[in-house]
């Protein structure tokens, strides 16, 4: 498997979002840029933090957190409804995630509701191994008329 970024795990959000959920319940979905004038419904993903913790002997955690913000249509009255529908389904959506040949778990999902915008917060903690360089070859010694018996 290839290195593993921030880029790929926001992409397999998308992915499985759009799988999800229809175009009638979500219009666009936005990726790492604010736009202006979003068409709404929508979701906005981007990455807020990213942690890598040393561990011993070449291995390390990567920490992504992601905000999955998802945009009601505009003037609606009942915003609390529809994002504890959108969470209960988005849970589903963001707690195993395929990427490539391998599945990532969400090590903590969390969601509230500011601004009349649901976020869910999402947590993937993934454990990775920096492979060593190649160690090259010892050159073979050669010895003979300068060795003591």
């Amino acid at each position: 498997m290839a290195v593993l970024d921030g880029q790929e795990v926001i992409s397999a959000l998308a992915q499985s979002i759009r799988a999800a959920f229809t175009t009638a319940e979500f219009v666009k979905l936005y990726k790492d840029t604010h736009v202006q004038n979003m068409q709404k419904p929508c979701v906005f993903l981007h990455s807020v933090n990213t942690n890598h913790q040393p561990r011993m002997r070449n291995n390390a955690m990567w920490h992504y957190i992601v905000d999955v913000r998802c945009h009601p249509k505009d003037n609606a009255t009942d915003i609390h409804t529809w994002a504890r529908g959108i969470a209960v389904r988005m849970l589903d959506v963001v707690t195993r995630l395929p990427i490539g040949s391998t599945t990532i778990k969400a090590t903590d999902v969390e969601w509230n509701t500011e601004g009349g915008v649901l976020h869910v917060i999402v947590k993937y903690s993934i454990s990775v191994r920096k492979t060593p360089e190649d160690i090259p070859d010892m050159e073979t010694l050669e010895y003979g008329e300068h060795v003591r018996q």
